[in-house]
């Protein structure tokens, strides 16, 4: 009897540790997927006429003024995103919050700190209206 019990007992833990793990892995992929109408290539062009391009894809962040380029990461958050550049863009003004447009071609870059004046950029491929 003991062994059918404990027999029970083993089938019934593995069967809640497999269900948990599907349930864990179902919310980490719907968590990862939240960024996703986000990723693309964005463009503006700076106060001194340069090109800055913004690559979003797969949880990283990549930045390209002239030769400087950046790597970082963002989270999504409430529809928007939080971009980190380990203050390599602004120490005081990272995390860097970007918001899309309702048409999704147009990423808005802000911060909460005062330092910093939003930065508009363009999906590539796609013309500002």
């Amino acid at each position: 009897m003991k062994v059918i019990a404990k027999k029970d007992n083993i089938k019934s833990l593995l069967k809640t540790v497999i269900a948990s793990a599907l349930l864990c892995a179902i919310a980490l992929g719907c968590a990862a997927c939240g960024g996703k109408n986000f990723e693309g290539v964005y463009t503006r062009r700076a106060s001194n006429g340069n090109t800055v391009v913004l690559t979003i894809s797969n949880g990283s962040v990549l930045y390209e003024a002239g030769t400087r380029k950046y790597a970082g990461r963002y989270v999504e958050q409430n529809g928007k995103l939080y971009m980190d550049f380990d203050g390599n863009i602004s120490q005081n003004s990272e995390p860097l919050i970007a918001t899309m447009s309702s048409d999704s071609n147009t990423l808005t870059v802000s911060s909460a700190s005062d330092d910093w004046s939003d930065d508009v950029y363009q999906r590539a491929g796609t013309e500002a209206k």
